[in-house]
């Protein structure tokens, strides 16, 4: 099962995401909120997170959260923005007192829109964590997946981060890409071990509705790598990582100790954060009444940004959490993580057991859940099969 580390740093219970949907070209997997402009509208899109934040910490379901223990800049591809475009947002977050001391501040960066000077750069303006999105060290994995960038370039990023005085780097990888053989996903893996990032995360390739990718899936134009030769790569992939010296802390996730996301952490033990630009997302927990409330900006930049400048917030939706969500959403989140559910945290929130409250009531009898000190964990078994679980 995924072993719990002496000391845990869990991030401080709040954190703050920004997201730059913006990106060079659009990769043919990603479904996440982002698009290729004709021209970068920087100054206007900074202006309009700066405002949106100005309004949202005068509320007051902020105050009893604040400072947050993390600001992490994703998308999109943030490094598309200037340093000093990021520094402002950096400064006006810190100058309201809404960072706490030595908080984690992240930057994703895609490796063709970076180098020395650029992370430099954002090291003096106090980013002290990069984000690298490598995805493979394979130049025709790399061609598969139509990344901009080369192995060279994949290279020269992290060495630059290094350069720049960066002492916590992360590389995302993805596995199971068409055509990729087992020995091309661990060659991958090993280089990021010779590297030795402090972080790395690894991905099985999803085929989402409405990619360019989930359209060929659908059309027979490519063919999915079987999905036992995927759970094979997966767990090849953690074997490799964890006997170099990485702690498997989360499904996707690995870290040198003392290296887990503060940020992402936050997340998966339910915590609050404040969500700023176009489709973020905020979650501002219970607090003893209720079960938490999550709100989601409008998702197109441009009626963002219009809606952020004239009101100062651009909220698309916001929904209050039943008790039945925010059970399942507790258990979901919790059990991706090697902490798993604290079960009497559980039992104090929702006044009932963590057992009684899962939709299988075999999972334990399965061999895919176990309690070990007063905590509900996955097994291996239920690792390897956890989206089945949910």
């Amino acid at each position: 099962m995924l072993r719990v580390p002496g000391v845990v740093k869990s991030g401080d219970g709040f954190g703050i995401y920004v997201h730059i949907p913006f990106c060079r070209s659009k990769c043919p997997y990603c479904d996440f909120n982002s698009t290729v402009p004709g021209e970068l509208p920087e100054a206007r899109y900074v202006s309009a997170l700066l405002r949106e934040f100005a309004s949202a910490i005068k509320e007051p379901r902020y105050a009893p959260y604040l400072k947050a223990g993390s600001l992490y800049f994703g998308g999109g591809t943030p490094s598309l923005l200037s340093p000093s475009a990021i520094g402002s947002v950096v400064e006006a977050i810190n100058v309201r007192g809404a960072l706490a001391p030595a908080a984690e501040i992240t930057v994703e960066v895609n490796p063709v829109t970076v180098d020395i000077h650029y992370l430099k750069a954002l090291y003096g303006y106090g980013v002290n964590r990069i984000s690298i999105g490598a995805q493979s060290f394979s130049g025709n994995q790399l061609k598969t997946l139509e990344r901009a960038h080369s192995t060279v370039d994949a290279l020269r990023a992290y060495e630059d981060a290094r350069s720049a005085g960066f002492k916590n780097v992360g590389l995302d990888l993805i596995f199971a890409v068409p055509g990729q053989s087992a020995a091309e996903w661990i060659s991958s893996v090993e280089t990021a071990l010779r590297l030795r990032p402090e972080h790395i995360s690894i991905y099985g390739l999803t085929y989402e509705e409405g990619t360019d990718f989930g359209e060929r899936l659908s059309g027979g134009l490519i063919e999915r790598v079987p999905e036992e030769t995927e759970l094979s790569m997966f767990k090849e992939g953690v074997t490799a990582l964890s006997s170099g010296g990485y702690q498997h802390y989360e499904i996707s996730n690995l870290s040198l100790p003392g290296f887990w996301s503060r940020h992402n952490m936050n997340y998966w033990l339910g915590g609050g954060y404040m969500g700023l630009g176009a489709g973020a997302h905020s979650f501002i927990p219970g607090g003893g009444v209720g079960y938490g409330v999550r709100r989601s900006n409008e998702l197109d930049a441009e009626r963002y940004m219009k809606r952020a400048l004239e009101g100062g917030e651009a909220v698309g939706f916001t929904e209050e959490l039943s008790r039945e969500e925010a059970m399942t959403e507790a258990l979901m989140l919790g059990l991706r993580s090697a902490l798993g559910v604290d079960m009497r945290a559980f039992r104090e929130r929702f006044g009932t057991e963590p057992e009684d409250a899962l939709s299988r009531k075999s999972l334990f009898s399965d061999g895919l859940l176990c309690t070990k000190e007063g905590r509900l964990l996955l097994t291996d078994k239920g690792l390897n099969l956890y989206n089945e679980i949910y």
